[in-house]
């Protein structure tokens, strides 16, 4: 359930950012001169923020349900929930970044979803093959379970917190790029 709290901050993301396009807040936004990369960094601020607190929530109902966390581990366990849930808003941005409206948005960012639940091992044991190290969710639920089940600490996982980093960053430079470009031709044709 840790895991399916961060792979949903892809449809919210998604989605935010699909509405201020759809409803044309961003050619309101363009003519502050506000720079795109600033209005995804605003953006990815709030999702990451409301991902933390579903991510509190849900590991509080596991906790009331029984789930015995090592409180020593729940700092590690935090750093690699707020990675994996910034890599998941990077793959939201791409998303918004071929979206042109709030539909689109929802069933491109429903294929992601499943992509990423399906294949991050949370759901049932996958085996290990390179191509699914593109998926942020693989390296989140590994280390997680590292970190809550099997006590590792930061050495342990220091492997996937550097691929959910890395996989973060390339996720919102190529969202970021895409979005500037749609965000450019959107406002030439808005301007015709």
């Amino acid at each position: 359930l840790w895991v399916l709290a961060k792979i949903m901050l892809v449809f919210s993301a998604a989605m935010a950012t699909a509405r201020e396009v759809e409803g044309g807040t961003l050619e309101r936004l363009r003519l502050t001169r506000m720079h795109p990369a600033e209005y995804l960094l605003g953006t990815a601020l709030a999702q990451l923020v409301l991902g933390s607190a579903s991510i509190a929530l849900t590991l509080l109902v596991a906790v009331g349900l029984g789930f015995d966390a090592p409180l020593a581990a729940l700092p590690l366990a935090a750093l690699i929930a707020l990675l994996t849930g910034l890599a998941c808003i990077g793959v939201g941005t791409i998303v918004a970044s071929v979206s042109r409206s709030v539909a689109q948005a929802f069933a491109i960012a429903s294929f992601f979803m499943f992509l990423l639940l399906l294949f991050s091992g949370a759901v049932f044991p996958i085996p290990s093959l390179a191509i699914l190290d593109a998926l942020p969710p693989v390296h989140g639920a590994r280390a997680q379970h590292e970190v809550l089940v099997l006590d590792a600490g930061v050495v342990d996982v220091a492997r996937p917190l550097a691929a959910l980093t890395t996989l973060s960053v390339l996720f919102f430079a190529a969202g970021g790029w895409r979005f500037a470009q749609l965000h450019r031709s959107f406002l030439h044709r808005a301007r015709r």
